[in-house]
Formats: C-alpha cells, structure tokens, sequence
C-alpha cells in the first residue's frame, strides 16, 4: 500500500509505467491524484486499487493526456473525486479497461467515472 495522505500524487509518468498487485491511496494533486500519465506515455495496470485519490481539475484516479495508452485489468477505482472525470480523464487517450470495478467515483462537472475527449 502507498499511501499519499493527500499530500501529493503517487506517480508522475513520462515514459511507461507498469503496476500488479499494489494500493495506491489518498493520492491529491490538481491533475491526476494517483497517477499523471503525460503525453506519449502508456500505463498497465493489473490488480491494482486506487482509492480516495482527489484532482482538483481532472482525473483524480487517472489523468491521461494526448496519446496516451491505459490498460486496466482486474483494478478497482474507487471513492475518487475530480471536477471531471473521477476515476480516469482522457484526452486522445487509448483507455482499455478489462474485468474491473469503477466504484463511488465522482465529479463536479462531467463524468463522474470517465470523461474521455477526442479532439
């Protein structure tokens, strides 16, 4: 377990980052609580929690910007709050989500579990 204490995100990604069988918790930033995903880069995570992660603005679970590659696989996201996009904001973002549970997550605005937006 990783617990952040709502002081900070857990991992800001700009290349690839690859998680099994791990608690990221309590994670806080204005962007992406628990994890950063900037462009370009790619995330899988398996059997892995987020949970009670916050974001100012956007994803407070997963933030992922242009380009980006998102694999979940038997995860849970829950208990997360964002303006948009509780559990996972996406912009151009290739977000795979296998055999996994989106729980209690909200936003202010749009999508209280997802907001992906293709421009």
């Amino acid at each position: 377990v990783l617990d952040c204490n709502g002081q900070s995100r857990h991992f800001t990604v700009s290349d690839s980052l690859s998680l099994r069988s791990l608690s990221l918790i309590n994670g806080a930033a204005g962007e992406g609580g628990c994890l950063k995903l900037m462009e370009g880069s790619s995330a899988s995570l398996q059997n892995v929690t987020l949970s009670n992660c916050t974001a100012q603005t956007s994803g407070a679970g997963i933030y992922a910007d242009n380009s980006t590659a998102v694999v979940i696989e038997d995860s849970i996201i829950s208990g997360c709050l964002s303006g948009e996009g509780g559990a996972l904001w996406g912009s151009n973002t290739d977000a795979r989500i296998h055999r996994s549970t989106l729980h209690g997550n909200l936003a202010r605005q749009k999508g209280g579990a997802l907001r992906v937006v293709n421009q």
